[in-house]
């Protein structure tokens, strides 16, 4: 999915490193001298926008190498590395907290294709996006409205003017809203050379949870790869109760932007987002899963099926999902959702529709076509695993937040309990706990948290698999012998009971 230059950028990254020295400051100097020298030769009606200068690497051969790989680049390819080597270039601290992961052209190139496929008037529109660093989207964008209105017979000038008034984006970092500016100028240069005048885009630096209810209602179209990372318990004070609600327990900073993108458009404008899959079935997500189904129409998701090699230096399972606001006519009525499956090979395949429940419940979704009978029989299903005498219970103990005392062996501690990791459920339905030696085998649980241990036989999964393995349900049983042998036990965090 990455583009073919990856090996090259790594390669190119480690040197670039050496010259910062791990600052911040120098690394923003060091992206805006290579900008500068792309613009010079390539982009020279930029210069005056776009000069810069810094005593440290106006000379440096790595900058000017750097400069010359990127420089024939096409703009969106040009765009992403540029921004990816910015924010891997930076501490990681802070590339942590702005979440900077850049969206690949090949699925920004996918997310206009929908909003093409789905009747967007790229003439007309007026578009936003609120994590516009980067460029991803408003770089393209700018030449799907360049090219519809070339086909409307209008002059270079007419079309600066009208990415003036039709195009708009926020990011929290200037330097990436420098950037934003700089690929939009490049996408659209013919037309600034021939009208003799580089456009003002609507770029500005700020936090976009906060410009966004200034802005509800007022574009037709929003694109988005949010940022994504939890939100650590000292921000929670600073939002708003709007936004804290956009998730329970613990609220991640993607959620709160798809349930601020969703109030930008006017009714029936459109919301294509990139982000994580959990939002699909986590258990924290499901007000924003209720809210998203209540507000729009959920047009279509593509599902890629590929985890690595999506994003520079990050493991994820990744959703394009489209949304349609509703408008009052159409509350009341729902939409079949379009699924589709990005492969690495074939491109989009379309893999069946799906019923999106409109109460926050999980929303299941096919694979494969395989899947779309499969899942006929689930929804009509009405049993769960209440209905046959369980109880679920997921495991509790989160090994690098928890504070409570462990231990690799009981050593006749009446208050040290097995704890039980994913790993010890083997894919043969055998638990694996008295083979498997951890230094945190034990949990001492204070006589306060004796609700919390496990003390009746039960059955013990992973709650996670990769969607690729064969067998997607990893289980076995922990039997009265052993809650006999310890006294109970209790679980980490990726382990669910079946009591």
């Amino acid at each position: 999915m990455l583009p073919d230059k990856k090996e090259a950028f790594y390669s190119r990254l480690g040197r670039l490193r050496r010259l910062i020295n791990g600052s911040d400051r120098l690394a923003e100097a060091l992206v805006q001298t290579a900008l500068c020298l792309i613009v010079k030769d390539r982009f020279p009606l930029l210069g005056k926008r776009l000069r810069y200068s810094h005593r440290r690497f106006n000379n440096s051969e790595e900058v000017h190498k750097l400069a010359a790989w990127l420089a024939p680049m096409d703009v969106l390819q040009l765009a992403f590395w540029l921004s990816s080597l910015y924010a891997n270039l930076l501490s990681k601290e802070r590339r942590k907290y702005n979440a900077l992961f850049f969206t690949p052209p090949e699925l920004s190139s996918r997310v206009i294709a929908n909003l093409k496929e789905t009747g967007t008037e790229f003439s007309k529109a007026k578009f936003i996006d609120p994590a516009c660093g980067g460029a991803a989207f408003l770089a393209p964008i700018a030449g799907e409205i360049r090219v519809a209105l070339r086909q409307r017979k209008v002059d270079s000038k007419g079309i600066l003017k009208h990415l003036e008034r039709h195009l708009a984006g926020w990011d929290i970092d200037p330097v990436l809203c420098s950037l934003c500016k700089a690929f939009v100028w490049m996408v659209v240069y013919e037309d600034i050379r021939h009208a003799g005048f580089v456009p003002e885009i609507g770029v500005k630096c700020g936090d976009a949870l906060k410009l966004g209810k200034q802005h509800r209602g007022r574009f037709d179209v929003v694109v988005c790869n949010p940022p994504y990372r939890k939100v650590a318990a000292e921000e929670l004070a600073d939002l708003s109760e709007e936004n804290r609600s956009a998730c329970s327990g613990q609220p991640n900073l993607y959620a709160i932007f798809m349930a601020m993108s969703v109030k930008l458009p006017r009714p029936s404008g459109r919301i294509a987002l990139i982000t994580p899959t959990s939002f699909l079935s986590g258990q924290y997500f499901a007000p924003l899963r209720k809210k998203i189904a209540n507000k729009t129409h959920v047009r279509q998701i593509d599902l890629v099926e590929r985890r690595q090699g999506v994003f520079v230096y990050v493991e994820q399972e990744t959703a394009l999902t489209l949304l349609q606001r509703k408008d009052k006519a159409s509350n009341a009525t729902s939409l079949a959702t379009s699924i589709y499956a990005i492969g690495s090979q074939c491109g989009a395949e379309f893999i069946g529709t799906a019923s999106i429940p409109n109460d926050g419940s999980l929303w299941v979704l096919p694979r494969a076509g395989s899947d779309v009978p499969l899942l006929r029989l689930f929804t009509g299903n009405r049993r769960t695993v209440a209905t046959y005498g369980y109880e679920t219970r997921t495991g509790l103990f989160v090994p690098h937040r928890d504070k409570r005392k462990t231990a690799p062996y009981k050593r006749g501690n009446q208050r040290a309990f097995p704890l039980i990791w994913s790993t010890d459920v083997g894919r043969s339905g055998e638990l694996k706990f008295e083979k498997a030696r951890h230094p945190k085998r034990f949990v001492v649980m204070p006589k306060t948290c004796d609700h919390l241990v496990n003390r009746s036989p039960s059955v013990v999964l992973q709650r996670t698999t990769a969607k690729d393995d064969a067998r997607r349900l990893v289980a076995a049983p922990i039997g009265a012998e052993f809650v006999s042998k310890y006294g109970g036990y209790i679980g980490e965090n990726h382990v669910v009971f079946l009591l």
